[in-house]
């Protein structure tokens, strides 16, 4: 009993550091019918952006125009709304355009126009926003009628995921199904369509299909983050599918778990005698060293020696908190880490 209480504490420390270590993200798209905006609809597309604490929003048809004459930043007044900050791209006589909505800062933003083909279906220019956080970019955007010119912009941002290094999101009103020639090519590149596309979002009266959706990229071998929720976003009571109410599409949202990463998250780590790094421990010192490996109950469930400069990978047999306890001469050296399988 007395050597399991040796270690409850630093274990339970563990434990806790490896939960504060891990984050959830909530994403959200909304194309909000800028066209004849009010007070009361933008009220009640705030209330139900609030109501699901997104961390970023991609917004679609934000138009700046009141009466259609005078010049009124909605998007400010939306992100005052939501206590978030913004950002606009204007694509159409700087006051018609799409906008992100973000509690955090971003490191930095990019905007980027795709002017629409020569012989294009489309009636105006489309475009992107880049933004970039600590742990991933997210890309918001309002995609062409014009297939070609989709085309156009899929290829853009396949080609900057491919090389970003890090997760990459992309979200917002597509103008196409997930069987789309703009979709099939997004998953055939490696990302995937991460809300749930049987919940139709246009028209938001009578869907018929699901063109707003929130895709996902990330080249690790094993993604960061895993979908806990996903859909039309939950309403906090306003009346989403009332063009006049809110919009003509529906919100969409997807709740995301930072997923624990495989091998051995280190929450102390040696420079000096036994090192613990990836899934291998190494010795660096000149000496041989007795390493023991304790689990959460406090018993000893592998035991070995290292040679001076050894390095062995380290297996075990369940997921969880541990402690590597290594003595060489009167010295113990102790590492607590999580070891996932």
């Amino acid at each position: 009993m007395i050597y399991k209480r040796l270690f409850l504490f630093p274990l339970l420390l563990c434990a806790m550091l490896t939960m504060m270590a891990q984050k959830n993200i909530t994403l959200m798209t909304y194309n909000i019918k800028g066209g004849g905006m009010t007070d009361t609809r933008l009220q009640n597309i705030a209330k139900v952006i609030k109501y699901n604490q997104p961390d970023v929003v991609a917004v679609q048809e934000v138009d700046n125009r009141m009466l259609g004459i005078f010049r009124h930043d909605y998007l400010k007044d939306l992100a005052t709304a939501t206590d978030m900050k913004y950002t606009f791209h204007p694509l159409v006589s700087k006051v018609y355009g799409i906008g992100l909505l973000f509690r955090e800062e971003p490191i930095s933003v990019e905007p980027k126009t795709f002017p629409r083909g020569a012989n294009s279906k489309d009636r105006e220019d489309r475009g992107i926003i880049i933004a970039e956080f600590k742990d991933y970019y997210f890309i918001g955007t309002h995609y062409p009628l014009d297939d070609i010119d989709r085309d156009q912009i899929t290829s853009w941002i396949i080609s900057f995921a491919k090389r970003a290094g890090t997760p990459v999101f992309v979200a917002g009103d597509f103008n196409a199904k997930p069987n789309y020639r703009a979709m099939r090519t997004f998953t055939n590149n490696g990302f995937k369509i991460l809300n749930d596309v049987n919940q139709y979002t246009y028209p938001s009266d009578n869907p018929t299909g699901c063109i707003d959706m929130i895709l996902f990229y990330d080249s690790a071998e094993e993604e960061k983050y895993e979908v806990e929720d996903s859909g039309v976003a939950p309403s906090g009571g306003v009346n989403i599918k009332s063009q006049s109410e809110t919009s003509d599409h529906l919100p969409v949202f997807v709740q995301l778990k930072e997923r624990a990463t495989s091998g051995i998250h280190c929450l102390a780590i040696s420079r000096h005698g036994v090192e613990l790094l990836g899934n291998r421990v190494s010795n660096t010192g000149s000496k041989t060293t007795q390493v023991m490996i304790i689990d959460q109950q406090g018993q000893i469930c592998r035991e070995f020696s290292l040679q001076p400069h050894q390095s062995i990978a380290l297996s075990l047999s369940k997921r969880g908190c541990y402690i590597l306890k290594a003595r060489c001469d009167a010295k113990t050296q102790v590492i607590k880490f999580n070891y996932i399988y």
